[in-house]
């Protein structure tokens, strides 16, 4: 698997990005600035167009640094410059011939060692920040100033015009003459073939949602299931029983028709410890009587029709409260 994304800067100019996605673009990597530290006159245009237009985004940025210090300084610039950007690719360091040409108008040689010195100083300052880093190369820095040992920790994307994906890069930069919908001239051509980027755009699996435990039935019904339920989110004992009768007893049940719930009545120990929790939360006497009052209140809690009637709404709209809260 590979996938074709283009890299951009202020020599694209405008960029009509919506045009660019569908041309089966699926990502950019924009430059963000170069040197000490001058931002890219389209960056803010590139980026956000692109993020805009569902792109996944990369930065890169071109070097003219002659030390480490400046190679840090470089970073943090352009860390502060994409602040508030979603970047979902890596941050490249971007050192070229014109790198090294600045570099010996100002009495520095590009060496092995300072090349890896500077990759090494870039990068783990953007991975400080949270961000994963990468170095640009040719096949002619690889030969001649890349150290493994050092630039195998980043990715690495590779300036190579083939016109034809090299899958053993990271990310294969094939032409500098690609042909795009939405971009006037010439862009950069790169595929991505890294495993590692790749998982980037893996649509995740659906994940099928939660069960709870011991959701139960709305089926306006308080019987054992119901009781027990509520006894799990008041911390009583947990036995389905409300006082001295279980739940599942038909005398203890309230009939649709009845107006109130007495726990008072004689077949029934007054003072469950479940009425009373209960009646606590929806706000009345605690006494452990669960009479019309108590049914008023419970029906007001829940915002269903009041009528101090204890029938099958009330108590579907008590197991949905119920499950939301187990």
């Amino acid at each position: 698997m590979t996938i074709k994304g283009i890299d951009v800067s202020s020599h694209q100019k405008s960029i009509d990005w919506v045009k660019v996605k569908n041309d089966g673009i699926k990502y950019v990597i924009i430059r963000a600035g170069y040197g000490q530290v001058h931002e890219d006159d389209y960056f803010k245009a590139n980026i956000k167009g692109a993020i805009a237009a569902g792109l996944p985004v990369g930065i890169y940025w071109f070097s003219y640094a002659l030390n480490k210090q400046q190679a840090i300084e470089e970073a943090e610039g352009c860390t502060n410059l994409i602040k508030g950007y979603k970047i979902t690719l890596p941050i490249f360091f971007d050192f070229e011939g014109d790198s090294a040409r600045y570099a010996a108008k100002n009495g520095v040689t590009l060496t092995k060692p300072l090349f890896n010195e500077l990759v090494k100083a870039f990068c783990d300052h953007i991975q400080s920040k949270g961000y994963r880093a990468g170095v640009y190369y040719n096949p002619n820095y690889q030969r001649n100033y890349v150290d493994s040992n050092v630039c195998d920790k980043y990715v690495q994307w590779m300036a190579h015009y083939t016109n034809s994906n090299n899958t053993a890069y990271d990310i294969h930069q094939t032409t500098s003459a690609g042909k795009v919908a939405g971009i006037s001239g010439n862009v950069d051509i790169d595929y991505i073939n890294s495993s590692e980027m790749l998982k980037l755009f893996e649509t995740p699996a659906a994940k099928p949602a939660p069960v709870k435990k011991g959701t139960i039935a709305v089926d306006g019904s308080w019987g054992v299931s119901t009781t027990k339920a509520l006894q799990k989110i008041f911390k009583t004992s947990v036995d389905g029983v409300i006082s001295n009768q279980p739940t599942s007893n038909k005398k203890y049940l309230a009939a649709a028709s009845k107006t109130s719930w007495n726990f008072k009545d004689s077949n029934y120990k007054a003072g469950s410890q479940l009425i009373k929790a209960l009646q606590k939360k929806i706000g009345v006497t605690a006494d452990g009587l669960f009479g019309r009052n108590s049914v008023i209140a419970l029906q007001k809690f829940l915002g269903v029709a009041v009528d101090g009637s204890m029938g099958p709404g009330t108590v579907k709209a008590l197991q949905n409260w119920i499950n939301k809260n187990l």
